[in-house]
């Protein structure tokens, strides 16, 4: 990045000796004196060739492992002899070097020699997976992270440190200490002690280089922050998308997942420029990646219609287990055993995090092979994933038999530098996020545009039932006759007729359709128009019952219906054919009528009659299954011994009783009361029932 000079001293004593000469020779010739600094032992720099006066430090340090017996950071001082100590590159590590890998306490020394007429002089040190204290000519100027005798794993970041605020008049060596402390359980995943990156200059330019590194740090988090932006943006839809449809839960555990996805991708973001412990870091980040788990779990659930199988609960018992394990790896017992026994830690939680990939790609290959596209573009996103997540495990587990270590996957975790720094990661969680995105907008559209479809039809059914259900009933001589309907929601799938006999008696015809919306509401026009064709044939209701079967069988598709058909002579006799349907009831008792197979199931079917006689003042009454079947907030029905007990109540006092008890489905009760003619009374159906419209 610029212009460097890195000039390291020669072995050979005659070349050193005809340089020291030479430096002093011109120092005299200067400032006519001698530089009053002892040259310490060991590699120098020098920014004598620089005239940018900024150099790298990259080259050899002296090096010692353990720390300062005394405890007075006397190896700090400039007059220290460090000639023992071993040679060591700061830009290789240990391993390319044939040193052993150190962990706890370990120090750098190397000499810079600076000219006279420098300004002001800073060091700048790149982030560095140790903790740190940087001394010059035996001052602390500086550190990073926490040293013992109380040292924290910190996620140190890149440092400015001064080391001289005022220019330097005269020619003089500096000499620079590190005194450093390394995480034993990073040893075997970072096999540094210095990295490359170590400058030391003039302070403006060492400030520059500082603001290019924070650009930098910056411009490597883009695809992170450009990750994060996104999974918000998706997060706060979904959540939309679920305050429209609230029933439809895969929008909220996406939302949730997105939402905790970009917190997590936001706490990685702040690492980068804030120095943080990392078993503080590691435990919040880990509850954070588990939060995702498990909404993801309820996610492919609810989208892939899974059962709450055995396989099911061993997913979610199997990810808090991995969730314990991972918190247990960051307590003070385990922190305290050698890198192994944390391997199996981190083999632990890998296992136990499986079952959550293997569940979601039997789900995704179940519903793909049944046809969905929506599981089967899911089926190819994860599988990027599990590729991104398998490839680095399976380094990792091979790293002791072929020394792979971090740098080694360098390669799989920074894909590309263009148009910004992103990774394989980058790529699955993108394309992830974006596939399960569009599929829920997607399944959204689909079902607004199915409910537009659905209302219509139910506009339509509920227009023919109108057209159907009687406006009022008809004046029949003799009789006293009262309804009342009240369906479960806008279509519901009972119907009843009452027509006048041509002998002055009454027809009654009253049933339930199995099923609703236009489908049932067409079968009841059918039913409907086939009753009232018939009313001018016969007077039989068994006749009349026969070809509504027969009549459904051949022109329905599918279900059946339960139905009775009444007729009421002016003499008071009653006949009756039942198809399936709840008995009458009179004077509170139901009336054992012969029974027969609903419309629709058979065509053989046949429909006995049974005849009873009504008194004057008695009041028959024919309720449908809504009546019986409604249901109290403890679960309990109606049942057939309370209706027996309302049944001798008005039509629409039925209803209100059972309504107000739990209504589930559709209501209708006709009354039919025997009078004499001066007390007969004609009540319109709008009038004798405000339940004929829907709740």
């Amino acid at each position: 990045m610029y212009p460097l000079s890195l000039r390291f001293s020669p072995p050979a004593h005659a070349r050193l000796a005809c340089f020291f000469s030479l430096f002093v020779v011109l120092t005299q010739f200067c400032f006519g004196q001698t530089p009053s600094v002892q040259r310490a032992a060991g590699p120098t720099f020098s920014l004598n060739h620089d005239p940018q006066q900024m150099i790298s430090l990259d080259g050899q340090w002296r090096f010692h492992s353990g720390d300062d017996p005394d405890g007075k950071m006397g190896w700090a001082e400039p007059s220290f002899d460090d000639s023992s100590w071993a040679l060591v590159r700061s830009d290789k590590t240990w391993p390319e070097q044939g040193l052993p890998v150190a962990s706890g306490t370990f120090w750098y020394r190397t000499t810079v020699y600076v000219p006279a007429g420098t300004r002001p002089l800073s060091l700048y040190i790149p982030s560095l997976h140790i903790s740190y204290e940087v001394f010059a000519d035996g001052k602390l100027v500086g550190g990073a992270g926490t040293m013992p005798p109380h040292p924290r794993p910190i996620h140190t970041l890149d440092a400015m440190f001064t080391v001289s605020r005022a220019p330097s008049w005269k020619a003089h060596a500096v000499v620079i200490a590190i005194r450093a402390w390394r995480y034993p359980l990073w040893s075997a995943v970072y096999p540094y002690g210095l990295e490359p990156g170590i400058f030391f200059g003039d302070t403006r330019l060492i400030q520059q280089t500082f603001l290019l590194s924070t650009r930098e740090l910056s411009w490597n988090s883009a695809s992170t922050t450009f990750l994060a932006l996104l999974e918000i943006l998706s997060g706060l839809a979904a959540l939309a998308l679920f305050y429209v449809r609230s029933e439809e839960k895969e929008y909220l555990w996406f939302g949730v997942a997105m939402l905790l996805s970009a917190a997590n991708d936001s706490l990685s973001i702040y690492r980068v420029f804030h120095a943080l412990d990392v078993l503080h870091f590691n435990l919040v980040q880990a509850f954070f990646q588990y939060a995702i788990f498990f909404a993801l779990v309820g996610f492919y659930r609810r989208l892939l219609d899974s059962r709450r199988d055995w396989f099911y609960r061993l997913v979610i018992v199997s990810l808090f287990v991995a969730l314990l394990i991972n918190v247990a790896g960051f307590t003070p017992w385990v922190l305290s055993k050698p890198w192994g026994f944390m391997d199996f830690f981190f083999t632990a939680v890998f296992l136990f995090t499986l079952p959550f990939y293997v569940w979601v790609l039997i789900q995704l290959i179940r519903k793909a092979t049944e046809g969905r596209a929506d599981a089967f573009i899911l089926l190819l996103s994860n599988a990027l994933g599990l590729l991104d997540l398998y490839v680095p495990f399976m380094l990792y587990v091979a790293k002791p038999a072929f020394g792979w270590n971090v740098g080694t996957m360098a390669w799989f975790t920074r894909t590309a530098q263009w148009p910004f720094p992103f990774s394989i990661d980058n790529i699955s969680s993108f394309l992830l996020m974006v596939t399960m995105f569009a599929i829920l907008v997607h399944r959204f559209t689909r079902t607004s545009l199915q409910e537009e479809d659905h209302k219509r039809e139910i506009e339509a059914a509920r227009v023919v039932q109108q057209v159907l259900i009687p406006d009022a009933i008809p004046i029949i001589p003799g009789f006293d006759i009262q309804t009342a309907y009240k369906p479960a929601g806008q279509v519901g799938g009972d119907f009843f007729q009452v027509l006048p006999d041509r002998n002055g008696g009454a027809l009654i015809v009253i049933g339930d359709v199995s099923g609703k919306g236009m489908p049932a509401a067409m079968t009841v026009s059918l039913l409907v128009g086939t009753v009232r064709t018939l009313a001018h044939y016969t007077r039989n209701p068994g006749e009349i019952l026969a070809a509504m079967n027969q009549r459904m069988l051949a022109r329905s598709a599918g279900g059946f219906t339960t139905c009775l058909v009444l007729r009421a002579d002016p003499d008071g006799t009653l006949t009756v054919a039942n198809a399936g349907h709840i008995s009458p009831y009179l004077r509170g008792k139901e009336l054992q009528v012969e029974g027969g197979l609903p419309l629709g199931l058979t065509a053989d079917s046949t429909y006995k009659e049974s005849r009873f006689h009504l008194a004057k003042n008695d009041q028959l009454t024919v309720v449908t299954d809504g009546v019986v079947e409604a249901r109290g907030k403890e679960g309990e029905l109606f049942g057939f011994e309370r209706t027996a007990g309302i049944s001798s109540q008005p039509a629409d006092s039925v209803v209100r009783t059972a309504v107000a008890f739990g209504q589930e489905d559709d209501i209708t009760v006709v009354t039919l009361v025997r009078r004499a003619a001066q007390e007969l009374s004609v009540i319109p159906l709008a009038a004798s029932t405000a339940a004929s419209s829907p709740a």
